[in-house]
């Protein structure tokens, strides 16, 4: 006869894994089982002699029950520290030397409150692909159909689990108290010092910024047409100084932390610890400055934080070539036609020096607008310095028209020398006293949405 001595426990997980089994012995001819309150019991032989049926109300520890009124095939699990032969006579799955065990969060087994094995309920969250009851049983914070998935961050509207602000991500901010104003760089402004106001959402690409994550949870905001960054003017630390944009630079009156609380997002400026304002008593109008105050927790100082897609590149539109934008196709440079990325670009502080700027493919990252041999190309940048001045280019005045979104483009290590279109492609062209050559080096500054 075999004798299966009473820790049950190295078989435990195995038996929970596999699902519900008969009893260790059952249906073996002369097997028996000691060391629980059964010990001793025949199981049958070849005669047939099985044990009387439980009954799982009668106070007693019978048929093939592991402990009074529990265990076996047809009685509900014993609690923890009751006897067990099985993992599977537990209500924790565990057996251990012949005792139920407590359910934990190292067990490797899915017991308790778990929603998977060691994971969800009170357990620690559970990783993607692992089954939850509610958004808190996942790492990601999103459970989707009873697992937890990746939350979608994409687009104008997004998952409760997504962060407030991804670094390299463009959004727009609109007052919670007029949701369909933007916060805007005034009259399309390019210079350091332009004010940050309310106005009427427009998709403009002036109202547009791209979040730079930094230490501590904070993010710079640089503006998608300027690529200048948000800043308190003068660094003063008093409620109510006005908010602008300036020259990146990382220093601390560039930097706002987003918190959430049930109204919005609130932006809180480093270096004052005042939130980002609405000037006024909730005015919804244009124009409207954006300051920072003392938070109160009004609605014009919660925002709603909304990302900007294809609206925050820009798109150089050649006014002396009707319908024809600045694009490049391969490393080729044209003004002609085009409704695609190949005409989108990134705006970013300059690479040889930032209070200007360099444009960056929207379709080709890494690859930049330069100038070479009089010809304007996209291409890669190799890190060099001479590259780096040959890409970088300064706003200026239009030359041609009085259009607020008309600017010139004149190269940094070339002076005098602009961005013109002629004859389908783009070249680095001396300044010209005509109103032909004013006209061909004048960009319409907008987006293609």
């Amino acid at each position: 006869m075999l004798v299966l001595l009473g820790g049950c426990s190295a078989h435990s997980l195995d038996y929970l894994q596999e699902g519900n089994h008969e009893p260790a012995g059952a249906g073996h001819a002369g097997i028996s089982e000691v060391g629980g309150p059964d010990a001793g019991m025949s199981s049958g032989g070849a005669g047939g002699n099985y044990a009387p049926a439980a009954t799982c109300d009668d106070g007693q520890t019978d048929g093939d029950e592991a402990d009074t009124d529990c265990g076996g095939r047809t009685c509900r699990p014993c609690d923890s520290g009751m006897a067990c032969h099985l993992g599977t006579d537990c209500a924790s799955a565990i057996c251990t030397n012949g005792i139920c065990q407590a359910a934990s969060c190292t067990d490797l087994a899915r017991n308790g409150d778990e929603t998977d094995v060691n994971c969800g309920g009170s357990c620690p969250p559970c990783s993607i692909g692992h089954g939850c009851n509610v958004a808190s049983d996942c790492e990601s914070a999103n459970c989707t159909s009873s697992e937890c998935s990746v939350p979608n961050c994409d687009g104008p509207t997004h998952s409760a689990a997504c962060p407030l602000l991804i670094d390299n991500t463009a959004y727009s901010f609109r007052p919670a108290h007029a949701p369909t104003s933007c916060i805007d760089a005034a009259a399309r402004g390019v210079d350091s010092g332009v004010e940050m106001q309310q106005y009427k959402c427009n998709d403009g690409v002036n109202q547009n910024f791209w979040a730079l994550a930094a230490p501590g949870g904070y993010f710079a905001l640089r503006n998608a047409l300027s690529g200048k960054c948000m800043q308190v003017r003068a660094n003063s630390l008093e409620s109510d100084a006005q908010i602008e944009q300036g020259t990146c630079t990382g220093r601390s009156e560039q930097l706002f932390l987003p918190i959430e609380d049930g109204a919005g997002v609130k932006l809180v400026v480093q270096s004052s610890g005042l939130s980002l304002d609405v000037s006024g008593a909730s005015i919804s109008s244009n124009a409207q400055r954006i300051v920072q105050s003392l938070d109160d927790g009004s609605l014009d100082m919660r925002w709603s934080i909304v990302q900007a897609g294809r609206t925050a590149f820009l798109t150089l539109g050649a006014i002396g070539q009707t319908g024809s934008v600045l694009r490049h196709v391969g490393a080729e440079v044209r003004a002609e036609p085009s409704l695609t990325a190949d005409s989108q670009w990134k705006v970013e502080p300059g690479l040889a020096m930032p209070d200007c700027v360099s444009f960056q493919s929207s379709d080709q990252p890494g690859a930049y607008l330069r100038h070479a041999k009089d010809l304007v190309w996209s291409e890669i940048f190799d890190g060099s310095l001479p590259f780096s001045r040959d890409a970088t280019f300064c706003f200026r005045a239009a030359l041609s028209g009085t259009d607020r979104a008309f600017r010139s483009l004149e190269s940094l290590n070339s002076p005098a020398n602009y961005i013109s279109a002629s004859d389908g492609r783009v070249r680095l062209l001396p300044l010209q006293d005509t109103a032909e050559f004013r006209q061909l080096a004048t960009w319409l500054m907008d987006n293609n949405r």
